[in-house]
């Protein structure tokens, strides 16, 4: 991206998020399911779309600086102080659709008096 192109051209390492390929929208709940199963069932899910990167991550963790976060409900995985190195790794694997990066949102004060 545009975004994480400019990042690295005044940073050696910049927080990153790897978006996956397969939405969570293909986890069905069935009518009267618990909800802890669905639960269950979309968390494997996302475990199985994101084990590449973890395995990834484990043969090279001096490409980043950090615990990465892996999210279930948006089958995402943010991964701090990463390398240009790990980008280009990252960009190969099978289920990897965006490497971008996080959304800062800014909430402008309005406090209580």
């Amino acid at each position: 991206s545009p975004e994480l192109q400019l990042a690295f051209e005044t940073n050696p390492y910049v927080d990153i998020v790897a978006d996956m390929e397969a939405p969570t929208e293909q986890v069905e709940a069935i009518p009267g399911e618990a909800t802890q199963s669905f639960v269950h069932k979309l968390q494997a899910f996302t475990e199985a779309q994101q084990k590449p990167v973890k395995d990834l991550l484990a043969l090279h963790p001096t490409l980043f600086h950090g615990t990465p976060t892996f999210f279930w409900i948006t089958d995402s995985i943010a991964i701090p102080q990463a390398s240009p190195d790990l980008v280009s790794e990252l960009a190969v694997v099978d289920g990897v659709k965006t490497i971008r990066v996080p959304h800062t949102a800014h909430i402008e004060g309005g406090g209580i008096d």
